[in-house]
Parts: C-alpha cells; structure tokens; sequence
C-alpha cells in the first residue's frame, strides 16, 4: 500500500531580520568611520595650528615695519614694489593675511565637523536650556551670511520659547548649519528665512524649532541621501558633506529627530524635534 506523498511549505517574512542586520552593518561601519575620521581630524588640525597661531605673529610684525617703510615711500613716491603702487601693495598685504585666515579657519570648522561625527554621547554637556538664549548666539554667528544672501530673516516670537533638558553648544551647533543652509538655498532676490519655534507631538510634549526657506528646493532623490556621511551637491570645496549627517545623529542622540520637507523650486522646510521632559535623566532618591 503506498503512502500519501506531501510537501510542508513554511513561509517567513524575514524583512525585519534584514531590517536589523543591515543597521548593525551600517553601525559597525560608522563605528569603524568614527575612528578613522577622528584620526584623520587631528593629522589636519596639527599643521592648521601652526598657520593659525603664525597668522596674528606675521600681521604684527608688518604693522611693526610699515612706518619704516611708508618713511621711504615718502621719499620715493613712485616706488612699485610688484607691479603696484605703495597703497595697493599696502592694501593687498593685508587682504591676503585675512584670505590666510580665513582659510585656516574654515580648516577648523572641517576638522570640528569631522570631530563631531566621531564624538561620544558621554561627552555631551546636558543641562537646562534656555532657548532662546540659543537660538540669539546661533543668529550672532550667522549674521554676516544672512545679512548678504537673505533679504527678509523673521524670526517667531519666542517669549513663550520652554527651557529643554539638552546640550546647548550642540543645539547652536545644529541651528547654525540649518540657517547656513538656509541662507544659501535661498540666495536670490526675494530670499526669505523664516525661524519658529511651537509646540509638537501628543499633547505638546515635543518641542519644534522649524527652519524654512523659499530657495531653489530639494529633489526626491536627494532627500532620501542629505542625511548621509559626505553626501553633498556642493562643489567641490565648498563643503565636505557631513553637516546635516552630523546634525541629524547628534539630534538622534538627544532623544530627537530631523525632519524635512521640501519642493523643487518652491523651497525646504527643517524642523529640530525635541522632547521636552523624556531628555532628563532621572534622579536617583
């Protein structure tokens, strides 16, 4: 007598599994990154500080010499020290000593950022924030920019801004590169930045402090990558891609997110989401 045959077919959705490996690969990598970067970071900052700590050290020793030398021009009128009168020599000097300077600070600001992406949650300084002590220093720093690309910069009323349980250096941090991103996107004539800060979440428990700009807007495609390590649509030496990578895992690692929305053509809107009670460490009795 023959036995019946079968077949036992077992189906599994196995997406989340995947789900969770590829995070733990993508973790091991930005962990593996981290320390890369920080070594990088200091081989760049050593040479940097030699230019930086030199630069002040030169400007004084020109400041020192020139009454000797504008004592001779006075004798000699139509001096030409290369190519260019005694004025547009002094002039230059000095412009180059600022472009110097200027070159070594943005050297700074790079290795910091590239500091950041390796930085520790241990190594945040949280406390109390008054916000809109915060939000006055971010707009301090980011006043030249705004001032030369954004013709109308509003910002909300922030009488009733609440204080946060957070780190404020890393939330400056995070508002000065949105504003800067802002202030660039929206570089037109009729450009316009607005900041507002309200109340977010299940009963207003989270705390939104919203960037939005009218400039030239981001694709599809490039919104699913802004967050990413490096990515950028800058040219080449105008940015090294991990501003908003950094921004968004620091606000992560505070207990909130970035969010963004945006239009081809019509602008971007980001929002820095906060809880407002969850961040505070619990004391113990």
């Amino acid at each position: 007598k023959k036995g019946n045959h079968g077949a036992i077919i077992r189906i599994s959705d196995i997406t989340e599994m995947n789900k969770i490996k590829w995070q733990l690969v993508q973790r091991e990598k930005l962990s593996s990154l981290g320390l890369l970067v920080s070594s990088i970071a200091h081989e760049i900052n050593n040479p940097n500080n030699f230019i930086s700590f030199n630069i002040p050290l030169l400007k004084g020793y020109l400041e020192a010499i020139l009454p000797i030398i504008e004592d001779y021009v006075q004798g000699h009128p139509d001096i030409d020290i290369f190519g260019m009168s005694y004025d547009e020599f002094r002039k230059d000097i000095f412009q180059l000593l600022e472009s110097i300077k200027h070159g070594s600070e943005r050297i700074n600001t790079n290795v910091s950022n590239l500091r950041n992406f390796a930085r520790k949650k241990d190594k945040f300084k949280l406390k109390t924030v008054d916000l809109k002590q915060v939000i006055s220093k971010a707009q301090s720093i980011c006043a030249p920019i705004i001032k030369r690309k954004v013709r109308f910069f509003h910002v909300g009323d922030l009488r009733d801004a609440p204080t946060v349980f957070s780190d404020p250096d890393i939330l400056e941090q995070v508002l000065v590169n949105l504003l800067v991103n802002a202030a660039h996107a929206a570089d037109k004539e009729d450009s316009w930045v607005h900041l507002d800060v309200f109340p977010g979440g299940k009963e207003g428990r989270d705390l939104v402090i919203q960037i939005t700009d009218n400039g030239c807007g981001i694709d599809k495609e490039v919104k699913k990558k802004i967050f990413e390590p490096f990515f950028t649509t800058k040219p080449v030496g105008k940015g090294i891609g991990l501003g908003l990578s950094i921004s968004c895992n620091l606000i992560k690692e505070l207990g909130g997110n970035i969010e963004v929305e945006s239009e081809p053509g019509k602008g971007s809107t980001f929002r820095i989401i906060l809880p407002i009670d969850s961040v505070k460490p619990e004391i113990p009795a």
